[in-house]
């Protein structure tokens, strides 16, 4: 479902322009925006609380960014929720999905997968399609089981689609003979029958909430590590690869009339020829790691990147202007009503959910300029200095509070001019990068309005991003399906000299998650469940709880 707000309009030759209308600070990372197909004025975004550790949903006005309704559930899965009639169905804890009313937020029902879920939601024949480890479920309005299919040794994850009759979808399958995993594009029969497979390689998932492929005439585009496939749907043939520099799997492409559009970890932004293959133009972007999918806009191309929101003329690759989104780990450019709605802002503390509202004309802008000296992450403050384009400005607000103990700082204005002043104290663990900063200005009609600004911050440490431990780079195996993480602690554990096998390990992680009573507790295993197991001096589960029953 959400595919279809990536993409509007995509026939129009003319470039686009936006204004910010509103900006919604939210206390968690932001996701993808989804709409009510019904009621085309409300929206709705998931976001997740570090502090709280759930997820929350908002119901939300796309042209004012008003919030209707607020509810909070159980953190869990990877996906884009949707609206479904008088539904709002989302991820619910490690497994399930869960039901809200449209209307007020209250809860419904939820269903139970029975396993992981890393797959969108879509509705087919009436039907809440979703995957849970190797099963995909159709599940009925008012929450019942219709029918399910499932495949052996696969897992589920990304898009699904009915195309002619027959599923399209995404899983892994294990390689027996190498022990490794591969990514599968599969045609699936309602009965759970395989059409076509189409091996795209080996791959690990990098899951996310845009995970999945473009179906776009009889074509899948779908990418896998580091290539771009133009799949026939009716087939399984593959009618090109394109390589490309950087891992773009983690995330689906877009697709208009001529052109794939893909972007990649290394930052990276493509465009390839839909019917040849061939690459027309390349981007390189300055921070790098672009982990959301791209959106068409006319004949604009939306991608965010470098903290912000790029529109580029699709045709010719030229960037001609950009807007202050900061970071999005999990979210996309959606497109509603001829409005632009992206979650940003820096998580997973200081959300940010933006609405712009698109016009043919470029808009008037507050702000003319900015800029800072002393950003240098080992100093201890720095001075930013705004520039604007009005004469009617009561105060200017800065809330840094991701690079400062400072919540909220009032600028001061240099005499009667339009330019307002800040010193920022920095807090002593930042680390260089782009950072985005909301500002409120306060007009003397006592009208608000924020505006994002983009600090950067380098480092005089010239330390690498990366560095490769050759003693811990080896082949790990893992000895059951569910072992790969018990896997790992096996392999670091004889490193240091401790026998450790991966079936206590798991005994033990399985142990805690059921004492711990958490609800989320799926979702906290390599973190705080983790954390606990790696800690304790025992090789087995029953020393691990006669050491327990010590402690208490």
């Amino acid at each position: 479902m959400f595919r279809k707000k990536l993409i509007e309009d995509i026939e129009n030759t003319n470039l686009l322009f936006s204004n910010l209308k509103w900006a919604l600070p939210i206390d968690g990372l932001v996701r993808t925006p989804f709409f009510d197909p019904e009621n085309p004025q409300d929206g709705y975004v998931v976001f997740y609380s570090e502090v709280k550790q759930e997820y929350g949903i908002i119901k939300f006005n796309i042209f004012t960014g008003e919030v209707l309704w607020t509810q909070s559930v159980v953190n869990g899965g990877y996906g884009t929720p949707l609206v479904y009639k008088n539904l709002v169905i989302v991820l619910k804890e490690f497994d399930s999905i869960a039901a809200f009313s449209k209307e007020d937020g209250k809860f419904i029902w939820e269903y139970r997968g029975c396993g992981r879920v890393r797959s969108s939601l879509n509705i087919i024949d009436d039907k809440i399609v979703f995957s849970s480890s190797n099963i995909i479920y159709f599940i009925t309005e008012d929450g019942k089981l219709d029918f399910k299919i499932e495949k052996e040794n696969s897992f589920f994850f990304g898009t699904i689609s009915l195309f002619n009759g027959y599923l399209l979808t995404m899983y892994t399958k294990n390689d027996a003979l190498t022990q490794t995993s591969h990514i599968v594009i599969g045609g699936l029969n309602l009965d759970g029958g395989a059409l076509f497979e189409v091996d795209l390689g080996e791959s690990y998932i990098i899951s996310a909430d845009t995970s999945g492929f473009f179906l776009s005439d009889d074509s899948i585009f779908v990418s896998c590590g580091e290539i771009v496939f133009n799949i026939n749907a009716n087939s399984g043939s593959i009618l090109w690869e394109q390589r490309i520099s950087g891992i773009a799997g983690r995330h689906l492409p877009v697709v208009d009339s001529n052109n794939v559009y893909t972007t990649t970890l290394s930052g990276n932004i493509y465009c390839i020829n839909k019917k040849s293959g061939e690459i027309d133009w390349i981007i390189e972007t300055k921070e790098g790691s672009i982990v959301a999918p791209p959106s068409i806009f006319r004949k604009t191309l939306l991608v965010l990147a470098d903290c912000s929101m790029y529109f580029i003329d699709k045709v010719t690759g030229r960037i001609y202007d950009r807007k202050v989104i900061g970071h999005s780990p999990y979210s996309a450019i959606t497109i509603q009503s001829n409005c632009i709605i992206v979650g940003g802002g820096e998580p997973p503390a200081h959300g940010l959910l933006q609405g712009y509202q698109v016009s043919a004309d470029y808009p008037d802008e507050l702000l003319i300029n900015h800029f800072e000296i002393g950003d240098i992450v080992e100093n201890n403050e720095l001075q930013v200095l705004i520039k604007v384009d009005s004469d009617d400005i009561e105060n200017i607000k800065m809330f840094p509070a991701v690079i400062s103990q400072k919540e909220i700082l009032i600028g001061d204005r240099i005499g009667e001019s339009k330019i307002f002043s800040f010193l920022v104290p920095l807090k002593n663990n930042n680390v260089k990068g782009m950072y985005c900063v909301p500002l409120k200005v306060t007009f003397k009609s006592g009208l608000e309005k924020i505006e994002p600004i983009i600090i950067g911050l380098s480092s005089n440490n010239l330390l690498p991003s990366s560095f490769k431990l050759n003693h811990l780079y080896r082949n790990i195996q893992q000895s059951d399906y569910y072992n790969s993480g018990a896997a790992i602690a096996e392999f670091l554990f004889s490193i240091y000299g401790k026998d450790m096998k991966q079936d206590e390990f798991r005994k033990i992680i399985d142990y805690i998650k059921e004492r711990s009573k958490w609800k989320d507790a799926d979702f906290q295993t390599w973190r705080l469940v983790l954390k606990r197991a790696l800690s304790s001096p025992a090789t087995t589960l029953e020393e691990f709880i006669i050491n327990e029953e010590g402690i208490e």
